[in-house]
């Protein structure tokens, strides 16, 4: 299975993400590649839509953490919807 994550602008303050199929040390480095034009740029809010994510592994919670930690040190929020 294979895996896409895609960055939708809702408004300028909100960014979601939108996750579908295997997040897993085998998918996760270039998913940590596409959330750098994300961090470059954080959004008030940034949302993660989690509904279509098949599976995911400790090297992709690292990435949506990491992700999660600069948010946090630049006084912004992450969300996280449609866990499973």
């Amino acid at each position: 299975m294979s895996f896409t994550a895609e960055i939708e602008v809702e408004n300028a303050a909100v960014k979601r993400v939108h996750l579908k199929g295997r997040l897993d040390s085998s998918t996760a480095p270039a998913f940590e590649q596409s959330m750098q034009s994300l961090l470059s740029d954080l959004p008030e809010l940034t949302v993660f839509q989690m509904s279509a994510l098949d599976y995911i592994s400790s090297a992709g919670l690292r990435v949506i953490f990491m992700v999660q930690k600069a948010a946090r040190s630049d006084g912004k929020k992450t969300a996280f919807v449609g866990l499973t």
